[in-house]
């Protein structure tokens, strides 16, 4: 099992975001680089419990910045408000847990 405080996602990709707004939950799915990997892994966030979710993003830069990967950092908060700053934007969601739901 992934601790979802070890992630680190800083040249990751981000593939998709979908929020379902019935069930106040959004999934990030990306693919990022474990400690000393050279190859990118795929990895799902489910975020739980959303009570507000942002983003606001370049899909041109997102796309030119795509090989190098288009998340700088993110914070993770379990309890509380995530971000994840892109290339060029940011992502903001305030959920109850964050949980992986696939790798």
């Amino acid at each position: 099992m992934i601790n979802i405080e070890e992630i680190e996602l800083h040249d990751a990709l981000l593939k998709s975001v979908s929020c379902d707004c019935v069930a106040a939950t959004v999934q990030i799915a990306l693919e990022f680089y474990e400690l000393n990997a050279s190859v990118r892994r795929g990895l799902t966030l489910l975020f739980s419990g959303v009570d507000a979710f942002t983003q606001m993003l370049s899909m041109e830069r997102m796309k030119i910045n795509s090989f190098a990967g288009t998340v700088n950092y993110w914070i993770p908060e379990q309890n509380g408000t995530t971000y994840i700053y892109l290339s060029d934007g940011c992502i903001m969601i305030a959920a109850e847990r964050i949980s992986v739901v696939s790798d």
